[in-house]
């Protein structure tokens, strides 16, 4: 073991944890999967408000959540009744 580690394995650990956390806010290092628990926020358009017609547009969807909801439950049943009749 090199002399300037000889202090415990707890001060190793926390330093190496600094580190870490270090590198990671500077964006040096990835987390996998960290992208989950990112802001949706800051990935809108920042006029996102100011166009959200245009914006829904450009992605095919609706601006109503109920009909958003009512188009996913028919495809839903469409591939579940599929899928029923595959495995009949």
């Amino acid at each position: 073991m090199r002399q300037d580690w000889a202090g415990s394995s707890a001060s190793r650990t926390s330093c190496a944890g600094w580190w870490l956390r270090v590198a990671v806010r500077r964006r040096e290092i990835r987390v996998v999967g960290a992208n989950r628990w990112r802001n949706p926020e800051d990935d809108l358009p920042a006029d996102f408000e100011d166009n959200r017609d245009v914006h829904y547009a450009a992605l095919g969807q609706p601006q109503d959540a109920g009909e958003f909801i009512a188009a996913l439950k028919g495809k839903l049943r469409t591939s579940l009744d599929r899928f029923e009749q595959a495995l009949a």
